[in-house]
């Protein structure tokens, strides 16, 4: 496009000095010429440390180990980062299992040893990232998050307001909850 119809100010604002459209992503260019793109800007997050993390690539990392079926990770204005994990139904009575608990008892999911369990799975499959980036503590959820309750989009995007809304209790204990160094 060349610019908004008679709207010269708002056509400033979109392009560069040199002709780009500002299109809000955060991107890689290869040596190749090819673009990568990594993920919106306004997803980035910012730690209250000042360390920005991209969450997608971390997220994707995440969902690489089978306990975790979706993953959101938090920190913005946050002294670290945490993550929100959906647990895959099937994983998490294996999981439970080898904890002697029974897997329909929702409490077991924030129980300590449990929690430190997961989240020991969690640093190993994120651990190509920055230490700072990588959760250091985590919630196991199973309502998963779906389109018909807001929490996707029709192109299975993480409604990351919507979500941070819907579990600001839960994100906010991640953060009184004493954590290990796992």
């Amino acid at each position: 496009m060349k610019g908004y119809w008679k709207r010269p100010d708002a056509t400033a604002e979109v392009f560069t000095e040199d002709g780009w459209f500002r299109t809000g992503d955060q991107a890689d260019l290869s040596d190749a010429g090819r673009i990568r793109i990594k993920g919106r800007i306004k997803e980035i997050i910012v730690t209250s440390t000042g360390e920005k993390i991209p969450p997608t690539d971390m997220e994707l990392a995440i969902q690489t180990d089978p306990l975790f079926e979706q993953v959101m990770v938090v920190g913005e204005a946050r002294p670290f980062i945490t993550a929100l994990a959906v647990v895959n139904e099937a994983e998490w009575e294996k999981f439970a299992k080898e904890f002697n608990v029974d897997p329909s008892d929702d409490r077991m999911l924030m129980r300590r040893d449990i929690r430190m369990a997961a989240l020991k799975r969690l640093k190993k499959a994120a651990s190509r990232f920055p230490q700072y980036g990588i959760p250091r503590n985590i919630r196991l959820l199973k309502e998963h998050w779906t389109v018909d309750n807001g929490c996707l989009t029709v192109t299975m995007k993480l409604r990351r307001p919507i979500i941070r809304e819907k579990l600001r209790a839960e994100i906010d204990e991640l953060y009184t909850v004493p954590q290990n160094n796992v």
